[in-house]
């Protein structure tokens, strides 16, 4: 699946929202009925062209969405410095990464939902804050 944000911030919200409640879910399933996504969240450029979404901003999302642990959420660099300060998630520099068919090495972060992915247990260490809603 492919979803355009119009705010970074509401971006990695939602991402966040889906892995808990995927988790929490996948909590009432025995292990092989269990859903896992992964997502890749990037800012940048796209063009729209009869309704479908391309280049290399979409390019980068697919690739990060690629070194997402099942459940888990890999942001670029760009989508970091954006969102930082601004959420009660924390972030695990992965390094510097080489993507094909990417020209530069991008600095890549792994959201850190404090233990919870949508493949295991909903145990976090920001419970008490409220979950973020999609809009």
């Amino acid at each position: 699946m492919l979803a355009e944000f119009a705010s970074v911030v509401r971006a990695v919200q939602c991402a966040a929202e889906i892995q808990r409640e995927l988790g929490a879910r996948n909590e009432t399933f025995p292990p092989e009925r269990r859903m896992a996504f992964r997502i890749g969240i990037n800012l940048g450029d796209v063009i729209v062209e009869e309704g479908n979404l391309f280049g290399e901003g979409v390019n980068l999302a697919a690739r990060l969405q690629t070194m997402a642990e099942p459940g888990g959420i890999c942001i670029a660099g760009a989508v970091y410095e954006q969102v930082r300060n601004k959420l009660a998630v924390h972030f695990a520099f992965l390094g510097d990464q080489t993507f094909k068919n990417i020209g530069d090495r991008v600095a890549v972060y792994r959201v850190d939902l404090g233990g919870e992915t949508a493949a295991g247990a909903a145990t976090s260490s920001n419970a008490e804050a409220p979950p973020p809603q999609c809009s």
